[in-house]
């Protein structure tokens, strides 16, 4: 559902980008496929909804239920989320002040085009969440540490494929997205962020496997710790667009961390 939204949201934008629709109509778009979304997740969470789980143990079941998952991980959850908003939002302001409106509207339409790749990625690795809560129960077996780490190191190797594939037709994308002038003065930028999004796309599967496992505090502060050193980097560096794209990448090196962390988790089970 995830990967068909963003996908759909995309497309749509970027034909109402060559139409010359208005401006407004992209930002209901992003609202309509938003709520779209929560419509469809909260249906189903209820017990008689479109997604049915297989017959389990009541015991484990209410142990396990979703409203105590939420109470015990729904707040390192916003936490994370708090650390990504940083990562996307922060900057533009920061840019917005310091370097103007001009400046402004180049660098969010460069992480715009850049940030497409992550988001895919990031829809495909929900997958791995579920994947890995069911064997959360098993993670004393060797064989099944083992087979998340293999699970981690392909799906972290995928994870690159799109950024990497956009770097090879950035510049006409650009060129036929805004104009060629665009796309020839600002191709440095658009490259550094389109490289800064696919080290933070490295980070998704591990990150979507610790939430299965139940490992949401431990991945939480890497995050957050990430989005401090962003935001204080960003006050502290002068201002200037290669310094944001610096921290942009900064941030995503930091979060790579994630893998180390699952990778020692998986190798030593006296550690879950």
């Amino acid at each position: 559902m995830e990967a068909a939204a963003r996908t759909a949201q995309i497309a749509l934008t970027f034909w109402l980008v060559v139409s010359d629709g208005s401006a407004l109509v992209p930002i209901i778009l992003a609202v309509v496929v938003t709520a779209t979304k929560a419509v469809v997740k909260f249906a189903a969470l209820r017990p008689n909804g479109l997604i049915q789980d297989p017959p389990i143990d009541i015991e484990k079941f209410e142990r396990l239920s979703v409203a105590n998952e939420l109470k015990s991980n729904g707040l390192w959850i916003w936490l994370s989320v708090l650390s990504g908003l940083m990562f996307n939002a922060f900057d533009r302001w920061f840019v917005g002040a310091q370097l103007g409106s001009a400046v402004l509207v180049a660098y969010a339409a460069c992480t715009q085009i850049a940030q497409m790749p992550h988001a895919l990625v990031a829809a495909a690795g929900q997958t791995l969440g579920p994947w890995a809560a069911k064997r959360r129960d098993r993670l004393a077996q060797v064989d099944v540490r083992r087979n998340i780490r293999k699970v981690l190191v392909i799906a972290t190797a995928a994870a690159a494929l799109p950024s990497l594939l956009l770097l090879l037709v950035l510049e006409p994308l650009l060129s036929l997205w805004i104009s060629t002038e665009f796309a020839v003065e600002h191709l440095a930028m658009a490259r550094g962020m389109t490289l800064a999004f696919c080290l933070l796309s490295l980070n998704v599967p591990a990150y979507f496997l610790l939430l299965g496992l139940g490992r949401v505090r431990s991945s939480t502060l890497l995050v957050a710790v990430a989005g401090v050193v962003f935001v204080v980097g960003c006050l502290l560096l002068p201002p200037s667009l290669p310094g944001f794209v610096f921290m942009k990448g900064l941030f995503a090196a930091l979060t790579i961390s994630l893998v180390v962390l699952l990778l020692m988790l998986s190798r030593a089970r006296s550690k879950w």
